[in-house]
């Protein structure tokens, strides 16, 4: 063995560590991101209504899954479709955006539940209205209180672009191209 090659098998290593613990973080805050939408999402969500439905009480928890999961993806759309802004005034309360995402997600709720779960058209629109936009007035208000906290909106934005992004630089220098 030379010595180059020596360090080249040790940075290689070093760099594989470092990236496998990034990567273990960021699945770390993921599960905490999603769990905590999903805490919201089971606490909105009323057993006897998909029951009612027809749903079986083990069908349930993929039904609040799949509702965390429709909040994630709708807000990672935006985020994806340079529409940050948009999303930042969403959780400012303006209410245009705040009706135009909610009813995204509804809409994409209740097709899921109407695929995966066979409700009908009617019966899952109704209960995609009753939990989605309940959820999100509870994420918004939480995320207002914790602005700088884990769970505020810059902790959430930058979760969803993936830490490419200071989401609270970007919007800090936003306004002050504003000002200029």
């Amino acid at each position: 063995f030379n010595a180059l090659y020596l360090v080249n098998i040790l940075a290689f290593y070093n760099t594989k560590c470092y990236l496998q613990s990034k990567y273990q973080s960021l699945l770390l805050i993921f599960n905490i991101m999603f769990e905590k939408i999903n805490q919201l999402v089971k606490e909105n969500i009323k057993n006897e209504v998909f029951l009612n439905a027809g749903l079986t009480v083990n069908v349930i928890e993929a039904a609040c899954h799949e509702a965390s999961g429709v909040i994630i993806d709708v807000m990672k759309s935006q985020l994806d479709n340079g529409k940050a802004k948009d999303l930042m005034s969403f959780f400012k309360g303006k209410k245009f955006e705040h009706d135009l995402l909610v009813g995204i997600m509804v809409k994409k709720y209740a097709n899921r539940l109407n695929k995966y779960h066979g409700l009908n058209n009617a019966i899952s629109y109704d209960i995609s209205k009753s939990i989605i936009p309940s959820v999100m007035k509870k994420l918004v208000a939480e995320t207002s209180a914790d602005k700088k906290e884990e769970k505020g909106i810059f902790a959430i934005l930058n979760w969803l672009g993936g830490y490419n992004v200071n989401f609270e630089e970007f919007f800090l220098k936003m306004n002050t191209l504003k000002m200029a």
